[in-house]
């Protein structure tokens, strides 16, 4: 999301509806500074990555054909993982596998496109019919986490 934007600014990319809101998010004043910010976000790992995926999803869902892109593409990806893994671990003896989706990305989702992407290429690689079962609370008590 962050690269669409600057590809935008310097690299001959598409307009954008996810400039401002974002501009606006990271209080950019200028696309002069967006290099700064966006690095210095990256090395203090302070990005406010949940805003920028309400505002990704939010123009996505008013049509940015970027915002859409960025989604497919995403979307895409997942499906190779989990499609690749079906197919390596041999299901294709299987009626239908379910797929278990936990996540932020999944659970709360404010906008089901990443779903429908991710449905719509499953059902083209994945070597079985698939349930889609979302994980709605975690399978380890907290305090097992990282550990």
């Amino acid at each position: 999301m962050l690269r669409t934007i600057y590809d935008s600014f310097y690299r001959m990319g598409t307009d954008t509806a996810m400039t401002k809101p974002v501009m606006d998010l990271l209080n950019v004043s200028h696309r002069s500074k967006f290099i700064e910010v966006m690095v210095e976000g990256t090395v203090k790992r302070n990005i406010p990555n949940k805003e920028l995926m309400q505002i990704l999803f939010s123009t996505a869902d008013q049509g940015d054909t970027s915002a859409i892109n960025i989604i497919d593409q995403t979307a895409e990806q997942l499906a190779r993982s989990s499609a690749g893994c079906m197919n390596n671990l041999d299901f294709s003896q299987e009626a239908v596998a379910d797929i278990v989706l936990a996540g932020s990305v999944w659970i709360k989702a404010e906008s089901p496109l990443l779903f429908e992407k991710y449905q719509q290429y499953m059902s083209r690689w994945a070597p079985c019919d698939c349930r889609y079962i979302f994980l709605q609370v975690p399978p380890l008590p907290e305090p097992y986490y990282g550990h």
